[in-house]
């Protein structure tokens, strides 16, 4: 049974997000922390660890909450229940999307998700900034600080993403 609610659960996130892996963050969160699957400190620190593996960051989410859940069968169970949705849909859509590509409507509509995705980033990035700037109930000074200047350094283009990460981790280390 739980097989099949994990399966569902992540079937349910792949189908419903648009976006890409942080724009899924807040269903991940509706979803999988009310059913004790993933506390909230645990998805936003896989989230970090996340950021500097490769592969997706929904995909990275559904295998360890599936692990978590019930070992590499759940783990199995989850990613395919993510990824499944998409598969899907471009498997069907396909012909159509592009039949239709330069039709206003299917235009206007995915300018309408593409918002929303937008919404959803900065809505997960509101959710993870306040669980870590704000730890034990005081703000954290030094992660904003490093947070500032990690965006300083992707804002110049003069600083490789990989290299910031790096910086910022190293920063980390040493300072908290």
């Amino acid at each position: 049974m739980i097989y099949l609610q994990l399966f569902t659960v992540f079937f349910k996130i792949g189908l419903f997000s648009f976006g890409g892996g942080l724009a899924m963050l807040p269903l991940m969160e509706k979803e999988l922390v009310p059913r004790g699957w993933i506390s909230i400190h645990e998805l936003y620190s896989i989230v970090a660890v996340a950021q500097v593996t490769p592969g997706a960051i929904s995909v990275d989410i559904a295998n360890y909450v599936g692990q978590n859940v019930k070992g590499l069968l759940g783990s199995l169970t989850s990613v395919l229940g993510l990824s499944l949705p998409s598969f899907l849909l471009m498997f069907l859509l396909y012909k159509i999307l592009i039949k239709f590509k330069d039709n206003p409507t299917k235009i206007a509509l995915f300018r309408g998700v593409k918002a929303a995705s937008v919404a959803l980033i900065f809505y997960a990035c509101y959710s993870i900034g306040s669980k870590i700037f704000i730890g034990e109930n005081k703000i954290n000074f030094l992660v904003i600080i490093i947070s500032m200047v990690s965006f300083a350094l992707l804002q110049s283009k003069k600083v490789h993403p990989m290299l910031n990460l790096l910086i910022c981790g190293i920063l980390g280390f040493i300072i908290l």
